[in-house]
């Protein structure tokens, strides 16, 4: 009688035969699962994802983080991770770079086609450090920024938003910022800024920090989790030279269009003034300009008073666009700006009383869903107070700037836990029931208890 000693390679053949992997039923099942909306194949090579093509599984998004051998192994996982971010996942890069031998750099890039920006890297590509990254012997190099003057959030500011919301939430006017980063430049000029996100200051618990580097370049990023950049933009190196447009009809000719303050605040569906913040008292309308006559009512914070003055330069786009831009749904949504270039303090203090005037025809983009002028600000003598070269204003759907937030708890470990509405949970219960009811008799016992407990929990909340 012999006796047969298997080696661990075969041993791990016959528990294979023997128990085999029944993968197409877990697959069926994972397809059939409502709630599963992404099967993610992490492993050396694409095995569940090769096996996963045929049109059964269609109706699933299939990522596979390596790529079949032979191919660019990097590339694939950067393909998977960017197919993630699209379905809204969060991606902690952070985590994923400090694994890899390069450190690397970051540049901003346009979130929107329509924005028309051009963003260049911050580094010199080259064979050796492609993709910006740097060698490990240049991590140690300390970039050196400048001193950012802080970018104060208190609770008489969020109070002062009171009175500036849109969608019912206290949002910073973009007049704020480019407002703050002009007078911080010593041109009192910045080249460009882009309004990346809306800040909303509910409370004074969210809280933001300015950062401006030694080439100029500067941000806004809030101090989130998620260092949710506000604004980015370039500080111009020397004061613009710049000199009013001049008009070929004269400013005492009748206009096309007159707007008193009422109907200019007709325009505005989806942001709410306060009476503080309602400063535009007329508007007119030529073929070639329009100006908007602002008068400020003097309060003795003189720095909200001020936002209020650029932003009524700012807001006086809208009435002027419903006159002579494309008819859009502003009930669907809103025009908020997008970006500005060249724009330039030419005094230190903005008088309560001052004309801003846009020139005209605009420059209608992207269908009608992006809007753009130039503008100049005047005192009543005639003095040019601010100037801009072009003012971008983007179509943003309602409920953007608005979020449902779900709640969250931290735990001691740092870990971050959702609380699921009843319709989730109930939603995540029907899907499990499905499923079981596909399974054989002997299983369905044990998917019993799981719906029992599914049931608990949601009592529980």
């Amino acid at each position: 009688m012999y006796q047969l000693h298997l080696t661990t390679d075969q041993k791990i053949k016959v528990d294979h035969a023997r128990s085999p992997v029944r993968f197409i039923q877990t697959a069926r099942v994972a397809h059939k699962t409502a709630s599963i909306d992404v099967v993610l194949d992490v492993g050396p090579q694409p095995t569940i994802w090769s096996n996963m093509q045929s049109p059964e599984f269609s109706g699933k998004s299939r990522i596979s983080v390596t790529g079949k051998r032979g191919k660019d192994q990097i590339l694939a996982l950067l393909s998977a991770l960017s197919s993630l971010f699209e379905k809204g996942f969060t991606i902690e890069f952070d985590a994923l770079f400090g694994q890899m031998s390069y450190t690397f750099l970051k540049t901003d890039i346009p979130r929107y086609p329509f924005q028309r920006l051009h963003n260049y890297p911050s580094y010199i590509p080259s064979r050796n450090f492609p993709l910006g990254a740097i060698s490990p012997q240049h991590t140690n190099q300390k970039v050196v920024e400048s001193e950012a003057p802080p970018f104060v959030v208190d609770q008489a500011l969020c109070d002062f938003l009171d009175l500036h919301r849109i969608e019912g939430r206290r949002v910073l006017p973009g007049a704020a910022m480019v407002d703050f980063f002009a007078r911080a430049a010593k041109s009192k000029s910045v080249k460009n800024i882009r309004f990346q996100a809306p800040l909303v200051l509910e409370t004074p618990t969210t809280q933001a920090r300015a950062e401006i580097d030694k080439n100029g370049s500067y941000k806004l990023v809030q101090q989130d989790a998620a260092k949710t950049s506000i604004c980015s933009g370039t500080l111009a190196d020397k004061p613009l030279d710049h000199s009013p447009k001049n008009l070929t009809k004269e400013p005492e000719m009748i206009p096309l269009h007159m707007m008193s303050k009422t109907q200019v605040y007709e325009c505005f569906k989806n942001v709410q003034f306060g009476e503080p913040f309602r400063t535009v008292q007329e508007v007119r309308i030529w073929e070639d300009h329009a100006d908007a006559d602002i008068r400020i009512q003097p309060t003795s914070n003189t720095e909200h008073d001020r936002i209020r003055k650029i932003d009524a330069c700012l807001h006086s786009f809208a009435p002027i666009a419903s006159r002579v831009a494309p008819e859009a749904d502003h009930n669907a949504g809103a025009f908020l700006p997008a970006s500005a270039e060249d724009f330039t303090l030419h005094v230190d203090d903005l008088p309560y009383n001052f004309t801003c005037r846009y020139y005209l025809p605009l420059e209608v983009g992207r269908g009608g869903r992006s809007l753009a002028s130039s503008f100049d600000v005047f005192s009543e003598a005639g003095a040019l107070l601010i100037s801009c070269r072009k003012y971008l204003v983007a179509w943003v759907p309602r409920g953007v700037v608005h979020k449902e937030q779900k709640e969250t708890s931290v735990d001691n470990g740092g870990a971050v836990s959702k609380k699921l509405s009843v319709d989730e949970m109930t939603k995540t219960l029907v899907d499990v029931l499905r499923v079981a009811l596909e399974l054989q008799p002997s299983e369905k016992l044990g998917m019993f208890f799981m719906c029992c407990f599914i049931a608990f929990l949601t009592l529980c909340q």
